[in-house]
């Protein structure tokens, strides 16, 4: 670890928080978790998370910095300055994460009120889903001044496989990871689609994914479709929260002036048609493998 990053707080002990958690108490940081699910937070006690009733309680811990990983924009907000938040009671200069998927401009403005409070911001985007996050293969973009970075370099190396330092104004982070959410949105759509034509005429899903895979349309959306269509199928939501990210990624575009028409029809498609579209797809009868890490893999030609 990093002389002085001893106590990090993790806000946020769910899907994606509890398994950042888990693997920074299994490197040694004494890491103290808040959430409001008791289910949560007992699992996070098992895996060697200490506990904080809430923001002020985590405050009171002395954390030498803290990571934020609730679902919603406003829900940083209130983890941060809300009435239990706990920006106002961290020492000075304290590092604050935001790995919330929020947008650049809800970074930009929390930047802003974090420096007002007299600590450090830094931004965050996380990629490799809730597996990644139980294994410790996230990748991380992340963006905030150099030597904040440096400061907490041994969290995200703790955590997962790929850093990128992709600039020092925090929100960079978060367009980064909305180009992510974008790409993965509507490969997830692509593969969803190409599965509907096949099974049409009757190719076994199974067989036509190892097709994708061997070819040009490989990715890895098809490489871990078992997963991904698990996530979507209800578990933990995963498909609700891919649907708030493209909406944030056509928001920010719409308030740019950018012209994303392929991710305004992905968007549209998966608020207002993915009920109509789901089903189709057979189940698979046998468990799905786990998911491969974000690095790329040799390709066969084809």
């Amino acid at each position: 670890m990093v002389e002085g990053i001893q106590t990090i707080g993790v806000i946020g002990l769910g899907m994606m928080g509890g398994g950042i958690a888990k693997n920074l108490a299994s490197a040694g940081f004494d890491t103290v978790g808040v959430d409001a699910s008791e289910q949560a937070r007992r699992t996070a006690a098992s895996d060697g998370v200490r506990l904080a009733e809430g923001g002020r309680a985590l405050a009171d811990t002395s954390p030498d910095a803290v990571m934020v990983v609730v679902r919603t924009d406003d829900q940083v907000r209130d983890a941060l300055f809300g009435e239990d938040g706990v920006a106002a009671g961290l020492r000075p200069g304290v590092p604050v994460i935001v790995a919330s998927t929020v947008s650049p401009t809800t970074m930009t403005e929390i930047s802003g009120d974090l420096r007002a409070e007299g600590l450090a911001p830094i931004g965050a985007g996380l990629s490799g889903g809730p597996w990644g996050a139980q294994a410790g293969t996230l990748t991380w973009a992340v963006a905030g001044s150099a030597a904040d970075v440096v400061r907490v370099r041994t969290i995200f190396e703790s955590t997962g496989t790929e850093l990128h330092v992709v600039g020092e104004d925090p929100p960079m982070a978060h367009a980064a990871k909305l180009a992510v959410q974008l790409i993965y949105g509507v490969n997830m759509l692509g593969v969803f689609e190409a599965l509907r034509l096949g099974t049409a005429f009757g190719i076994a899903p199974d067989e036509l994914v190892r097709v994708l895979t061997h070819s040009v349309a490989d990715s890895w959306v098809a490489r871990n479709w078992p997963h991904v269509e698990e996530y979507w199928r209800g578990a933990g939501n995963g498909l609700d929260i891919l649907v708030k990210d493209m909406r944030a990624a056509t928001r920010q575009a719409d308030a740019l002036e950018l012209s994303l028409p392929v991710t305004a029809l992905s968007f549209d498609l998966m608020r207002s048609a993915w009920s109509a579209f789901g089903g189709t797809i057979p189940l698979r009868s046998e468990p799905a493998p786990d998911p491969e890490p974000w690095a790329r893999r040799p390709r066969a030609a084809g």
